[in-house]
Formats: structure tokens, C-alpha cells, sequence
């Protein structure tokens, strides 16, 4: 296997061995111990002797008995000035303490040597070291702290990290002079050493990759000379010979400022030799407050499950060495709440008869009102009808034919701003067909007339039932007639479907009653009908 190494100006000797870290620590005591030289060893500060003496019976703290134990409690180790505090912390993340079972990580834990950190996809987690340093760790990642020593009168920190996988950001905060801190990152195949800048460190099983955001990095293969990795360029254990230049950022300027739905939506234009692209939603630019975070294989970031608020979203390009590129920073406002109510009346693409319309929505919780808007069928989709009401239906004035759009979205009870209109339902309003029907019996049937609109043509059903469960009878007709049908006398009930000229096809009519009398001629010619009308007249 093939190792590269990476570290900073200076030669690293001395601090590259494994840090051991028990838990708590059993000091055997020797000749000459004190307990200020055993809190400055343990605690980094000497000034802890007197804690460190209440934990073990408040012995004197220049006469120790030597052979005796000391212990040195956790909550004492993880105290220390060297300790690592928890700046930020969201999604799944666990720890894994010497001696312990994992659990999940908390705001107030502090992390000392030999205390493993695990991300799951989702989490994130920023560690702040004693001198300040940033450490992010990001989603799918397993991070060993194996030293995190500071010396307290040299304010001096010593460093070390082992990324197992997945991918860490830090910031190293400089300390000129010939006291530097001392950082390094460790992976399978690839150590970092750094005093002083800003990069990331990405560990997959078949390679490691670094990228520089500010200062510098070495490298070097065994055998082979150091190769300086400056801002702006990174490295990979797949071509350690060769600093190549970090990719892009990626163009985020058409992202909207205002997402109006639950989920997050960013897409942007292919950077050139990427081959996936990892994003991050964040509080502000320096991503220090990361909520969520992912890696995606093309050019659209898809985030869901956030409450409305003002957010950032950062994006890197990352190439096939594994190195991320560039940030590109994105502020936006999440806004997609209430989300509108859904439609029950009219229905998508429905019919709807020219007069009173009827528009309805189901009933959303914690919501004071809501505004309609019909717009109108034309490009320019003009507001014609906008309106604000305090239950969830109401019936707008639609008296011309013809297409029309209408959107509603809800007002909160609490006076919040409303959210955001829903996308545009369409609603077909045409006049009304077969409103007036006449009925003509005679001895050649039954004639039926019904009004209708040019160029229609009707299917015509007619049943002994309001219910048409069984018609009688269907016709399909070109003009709004039908002459000389036998039909049974008594009750009959007519509905009418009429196709238009634009071949739409509208819903039946209203089932409409009318009566069909009996018709009875009598010997002497004469025609009645049961209801007592004559027909016609017997012959001369």
C-alpha cells in the first residue's frame, strides 16, 4: 500500500506517536510527585491540584506516599483546558468513549483523547479546540480525537486526529513564533500536518484526498520529495506527485432567493470535470452552523424536513481525485408555510355553468382565512376575482364562457404573513345546455326540444328513474332534438350530454321530469289523452 504524507513547514518529530488515552487515568505515584506537577501533567493546569486532591481523600499535596494510586477522575480530564468543546451540533451523531458504549452526542459534552466521533448521513458536528481551531465533521463520518493536548503556561496546542472515513473541514488558528501549534490529520493512506489554514480531508477505502482554502500543506510520498500544496490546489493518494488545481465554484446566481416549498430545491449548471457535488445548509457563510449536509451526484441539491427561516446553502464541486473545490455561497428565505389547502371544488380541468361558480378547499388547522384569486385564461393571466374569506368555500361570479384559472393559499391565525398561493387550477365555465325542455305527444310519438349551442352535438339518455340506473332509452343526436320516439306514458326524467364544437365533452345535465300522457282514440275517430286534452277532431 502506498502512503502519502503531508505536513506543515516545519518537521513533524515528536508528536507523530499514538496518543493513549484511559479513562478514568491511575496515577502509581513516584518519589518526588506533587500534586501540582501531577494536575500540570493530567489537567494542563496546575493550578487544578486542589480538584485533583479533593478527588483522592485531600492527601498533602507535597507529600504523596510513593507506590500509592492516584486517580484522576473523567470529569477532571474532560475540564481541562485541552478538552474539546461541542460549537455546534445537528442531525446523528454519536460517541464512543474509552470503555463505554456509544451514545449519542450532546451540547455539553467534552471530547478528550481517545474519544471517537460518528456521524450519520445527516449529522454534523463543529468541535472548537482549546486554541480555538475549528474541526467540522461531516455526514457518513468516524473521527478519533487521538491527542488534544494544550499546555496552559506555554498556551501551546499538540493535535492529533484520525480520520477513519469521510470528511473533515478545519480551521488552524496561527501562533507565530517558534511555539506553533501542532496539527495533524491521519488517515489510512494519507497524514495532513498543518500550522495555520484552512482545508479538508476526505477518506474513502480507495483514496484520500485534501483540498487548501487558505495557507498551506506538504506532501510527500517515502522516497520521493516534498511537494507544496498552496491555497487553491489540492492533492489526492491516487496522484501524490502532483498538486492539481481545485475545481470551481459553482454558479448559484439563478437560485431563487425565496423558497416557497418544504423542499429545498437548488439546481445550477455542471461544473466542468465534476464528478458529484456535496452542499451544505448552513446558518451563514462560514459554515461553522451546519444543518444539513449531503453529497449528490449531478447538479441539483434537494433538501427537505426544515422549518421556514433564512438560510445559506454552500455548494462544492468535487473531482475525480476526490477533491472539493470552491464554495459557492447561496443566501435564500424558506418560506413555504402554511402550504395551501387542498381543492375540492372545482376539479382540475372541470366544467363549470356560466352564473355563480363555487369554488371549495379543504380545511387547514391553525389558519384564520384564506385568499382567492381567479385569473383570467390569457397570457397576461389578469386577477379578475380576489378575495379573502374565513371559510373554506366561496362562490364567485363567472357570468362569460371561456378558461379560467383560480389559486388559493392560507393566512395563519397567529398574523403571520401568508403562504404561498398553490399552483393554478384550471376551470372551463360554459353556458348552460338543455335548461328548457319542451315535450310535444302525439299520435307519432313524442317530440323533445331542448336549447343548445351551434356546432354542439348531444348524447340523450331518458329513464323512469331520477337515478338513470337503467335508461330507457339513449339517443345520439347532431341538433337539440329528437322527433316522433315512442316512449312509455307516465313519469320519464330526460339528461342531456352535450360534446362542443371544440370537441369537449361536458358533464350530463341535471336529470329533468317530464310527463308523457296516455293517448286513447275513441270509435268515432276522436284522439284524448289521459289527461282529458284532445288531440284532434273526428271527421265530417
Amino acid at each position: 500500500m502506498r502512503v502519502m504524507w503531508l505536513w506543515a513547514a516545519a518537521a513533524l518529530a515528536g508528536w507523530l506517536g499514538v496518543a493513549s488515552a484511559a479513562e478514568p487515568v491511575r496515577h502509581v505515584v513516584q518519589p518526588g510527585d506533587t500534586l501540582h506537577d501531577l494536575a500540570e501533567r493530567y489537567l494542563d493546569d496546575p493550578a487544578q491540584w486542589e480538584a485533583l486532591g479533593a478527588a483522592n481523600g485531600a492527601p498533602h499535596p507535597l507529600r504523596l506516599v510513593p507506590g500509592s494510586v492516584l486517580l484522576v477522575p473523567a470529569d477532571l480530564l474532560r475540564a481541562r483546558p485541552g478538552a474539546v468543546r461541542i460549537e455546534h451540533l445537528s442531525g446523528s451523531v454519536e460517541v464512543q468513549m474509552p470503555g463505554a458504549e456509544p451514545r449519542a452526542l450532546t451540547r455539553d459534552d467534552r471530547l478528550i483523547d481517545g474519544d471517537a466521533v460518528r456521524t450519520a448521513r445527516n449529522g454534523f458536528v463543529t468541535l472548537r479546540l482549546a486554541d480555538d481551531s475549528l474541526v467540522r465533521v461531516t455526514g457518513g463520518t468516524e473521527l478519533v480525537l487521538q491527542r488534544v493536548g494544550y499546555t496552559v503556561r506555554r498556551q501551546r496546542a499538540d493535535t492529533r486526529l484520525e480520520l477513519s472515513h469521510g470528511r473533515i473541514e478545519s480551521t488552524v488558528v496561527p501562533r507565530p513564533g517558534p511555539r506553533r501549534h501542532r496539527f495533524q490529520v491521519d488517515t489510512p493512506l494519507m497524514s495532513t500536518g498543518v500550522r495555520g489554514t484552512r482545508f479538508g480531508v476526505s477518506a474513502m477505502a480507495e483514496r484520500v484526498s485534501t483540498d487548501v482554502s487558505q495557507g498551506r500543506v506538504q506532501t510527500q510520498v517515502p522516497g520521493a520529495s516534498p511537494l507544496a500544496v498552496p491555497a487553491g490546489r489540492g492533492a489526492s493518494s491516487l496522484a501524490p506527485l502532483t498538486a492539481v488545481a481545485l475545481l470551481p465554484a459553482p454558479d448559484l446566481t439563478t437560485a431563487p432567493v425565496l423558497q416557497t416549498r418544504p423542499l429545498i430545491d437548488v439546481a445550477f449548471a455542471p461544473v466542468p470535470g465534476a464528478v458529484a457535488y456535496r452542499a451544505y445548509l448552513a446558518r451563514d457563510a462560514s459554515l461553522d452552523q451546519v444543518f444539513d449536509n449531503d453529497v449528490f451526484a449531478g447538479p441539483r441539491v434537494r433538501l427537505s424536513g426544515w422549518v421556514d427561516d433564512h438560510y445559506v446553502i454552500a455548494v462544492r464541486a468535487i473531482d475525480e481525485n476526490g477533491s472539493e473545490g470552491a464554495a459557492a455561497i447561496h443566501a435564500f428565505e424558506l418560506h413555504a408555510r402554511p402550504e395551501p389547502p387542498a381543492t375540492l371544488a372545482p376539479l382540475p380541468q372541470a366544467e363549470a355553468l356560466a352564473g355563480s361558480v363555487r369554488f371549495a378547499w379543504t380545511q387547514a388547522d391553525s389558519v384564520a382565512a384564506y385568499d382567492v384569486e381567479v385569473l383570467s385564461g390569457t397570457p397576461d393571466a389578469a386577477v379578475l376575482h380576489q378575495v379573502r374569506v374565513d371559510t373554506p368555500q366561496t362562490v364567485l361570479p363567472l357570468e362569460t364562457p371561456g378558461t379560467y384559472r383560480w389559486r388559493i393559499r392560507a393566512v395563519p391565525a397567529d398574523g403571520s404573513r401568508p403562504g404561498r398561493f398553490s399552483e393554478p387550477r384550471t376551470v372551463v365555465v360554459r353556458r348552460p345546455v338543455a335548461t328548457e325542455v319542451s315535450v310535444v305527444s302525439d299520435d307519432d310519438g313524442v317530440s323533445l326540444h331542448w336549447d343548445g349551442e351551434p356546432g354542439q352535438r348531444f348524447t340523450v339518455q331518458i329513464a323512469d328513474d331520477p337515478r338513470f340506473v337503467t335508461p330507457l332509452a339513449e339517443f345520439d343526436v347532431e341538433a337539440p332534438s329528437l322527433s316522433g320516439v315512442a316512449l312509455p306514458d307516465g313519469q320519464l326524467y330526460l339528461r342531456v350530454q352535450a360534446t362542443d364544437a371544440d370537441g369537449f365533452v361536458r358533464s350530463f345535465t341535471t336529470p329533468q321530469g317530464f310527463f308523457v300522457p296516455r293517448v286513447v282514440r275513441h270509435a268515432g275517430g276522436l284522439i284524448t289523452t289521459s289527461d282529458g286534452a284532445h288531440l284532434d277532431s273526428p271527421p265530417p
